[in-house]
């Protein structure tokens, strides 16, 4: 068949419709539509754009599911910890989610939320030095993203905060995790 009449010009086994439609090269048969497989299939410079990764539920002393809802005393340091998953479901590697921390692409976000004087203090309360900025760091020996959120500057007497998480991963995919948390 001629290439007007060829419903794939390229004889990768994806139409060329299909291949405009996903972004990659109908005629470049190493050109194929992304898909979760940790590599860069349609060639754009970026691994499974479109598929991204998942953030995990925060770490304690967070509890997440807030359920119940964690209450840290005002003034104090909250370790804020997630890790980092792949769209198929496989934990970054140490490299790769270093990276991701080295590039400064997981940052922190805190939200005021509502005012609830009947807040009780539930966590302990620890004094590691609060980090500076909103980015979280790689600790490679536990797997996971960390970021010491200092809470001196915020209003306690019975506040909630939304914490999130947000990381663009590798692929160009913006991924968020949030929970709620109080201060007392």
């Amino acid at each position: 068949l001629g290439d007007a009449c060829d419903p794939d010009d390229d004889n990768d086994g994806y139409s060329d419709v299909d291949e405009v439609a996903a972004g990659s090269d109908p005629t470049n048969p190493a050109s194929t539509p992304e898909r979760c497989d940790q590599l860069d299939n349609d060639l754009d410079g970026l691994i499974d754009d479109g598929f991204p990764s998942e953030i995990s539920a925060f770490r304690q002393p967070i509890n997440d599911p807030a359920s119940p809802l964690s209450v840290f005393k005002q003034g104090s340091t909250v370790p804020v910890k997630f890790r980092l998953y792949h769209c198929d479901g496989s934990l970054y590697s140490d490299a790769e989610a270093q990276a991701v921390a080295d590039a400064g692409r997981a940052g922190l976000y805190v939200a005021a939320g509502a005012v609830d004087p009947s807040l009780v203090t539930t966590e302990a309360t620890t004094s590691t030095q609060p980090d500076q900025g909103n980015r979280f760091r790689y600790v490679p020996a536990d797997d996971q993203f960390i970021y010491n959120w200092g809470t001196k500057s915020y209003n306690g007497g019975g506040k909630q905060y939304t914490l999130v998480a947000m990381v663009t991963d590798p692929g160009g995919n913006l991924v968020m995790h949030g929970v709620n948390v109080g201060l007392r």
